[in-house]
């Protein structure tokens, strides 16, 4: 979860006050961060402080008294200070209904822009953070896989093209999640992950044909429907000379056969690019087919060496019951 880190790096005496000049990190991921710099006195917090009260924020951190100072050195006063001061930034900075208001933008210099990005960050980190091992992640990349493919055949088969891209958006969203994960991994190999990331290029590649072949339904059915629309004006089959709307009154032979052309010309394109996915596909088929079969091969090695330490384990077992 991304968050606000606030310390003091200095203090400067201005004549009879003391400015701290205070540090602000905000941490959106584990590499990804940003910094501002803020020199306020100590009354300036004192005054924000009853103007977040004056609002309602009843719940705000105290600060350390201004009336015990004359009991204390100066030093230690100011340590005091210190120590306050970023209890209280830190607790106002990272309450998610404090940092959204515009009196604490502007008195810590945070564009609203930023919060924004800490929001959606935060969202996309909750949904990573199911992802917590190598075996977690095979676990999601596997459903994710399945949707996919569930999509795949709904898309040919059903007339419910929302349900699909549902499908598809989910998976798209966990694809996300997946690679995030790869990129901040410290558990797998760097073979581990480039292999994986070949799984998810893979995945990436169906989830695109998918969209594209919806793209190519969607117009398909729209102008069958137009089409019926404008030959007739009920579904029931009609016998005997056809009826004329009036929108073929205004048409003539050449018109409608315009129309034909290009409705024709459409068809092929459409056709096309159908076939353009579908050959990818059955790339990707020869493809996957081949990884199992080297994966088949290592297993069959892998036994084959197991084999191989029982046989010299169960050797020195019986070796060293001879000493015994």
């Amino acid at each position: 979860m991304g968050k606000f880190e606030t310390r003091i790096t200095g203090t400067t005496e201005v004549g009879d006050y003391i400015v701290y000049d205070i540090d602000i990190r905000l941490s959106f991921q584990k590499f990804k961060f940003k910094e501002f710099k803020i020199s306020k006195r100590f009354s300036d917090f004192i005054k924000f402080r009853k103007t977040l009260l004056n609002l309602g924020y009843s719940f705000v951190p105290k600060l350390p008294s201004r009336y015990t100072t004359i009991f204390k050195n100066k030093n230690t006063i100011i340590q005091e200070r210190k120590e306050g001061l970023i209890i209280f930034s830190d607790y106002v900075l990272n309450d998610p209904e404090l940092r959204e208001i515009d009196e604490v933008l502007l008195f810590y210099r945070i564009p609203k822009s930023d919060i924004n990005e800490l929001k959606a960050n935060n969202k996309v980190t909750e949904k990573n953070s199911e992802i917590d091992s190598s075996t977690k992640w095979m676990e999601i990349y596997k459903r994710v896989k399945s949707n996919i493919q569930n999509a795949r055949i709904r898309v040919n088969s059903t007339n419910n093209l929302n349900e699909v891209e549902s499908l598809v958006d989910s998976g798209e969203s966990d694809l996300n999640s997946l690679k995030e994960y790869l990129d901040h991994s410290i558990e797998l190999s760097n073979e581990e992950i480039k292999r994986r990331n070949q799984l998810l290029n893979s995945l990436s590649t169906e989830i695109s044909d998918i969209k594209n072949m919806i793209k190519i339904i969607k117009p398909t059915s729209i102008e069958s429907n137009e089409s019926n629309n404008f030959y007739t004006k009920t579904s029931r089959r009609t016998f005997g000379k056809p009826v004329e709307t009036d929108e073929s009154k205004k048409l003539n032979n050449g018109d409608f056969l315009q129309i034909q052309k290009v409705e024709i010309q459409s068809q092929d394109e459409r056709l096309q690019e159908l076939h353009q996915i579908i050959a990818r596909q059955k790339q990707l088929g020869i493809t996957v087919n081949e990884e199992l079969s080297i994966q088949n091969e290592l297993l069959d090695g892998l036994d084959k060496h197991i084999d191989k330490s029982a046989d010299r384990l169960n050797i020195a077992k019986s070796k060293v019951k001879k000493f015994t």
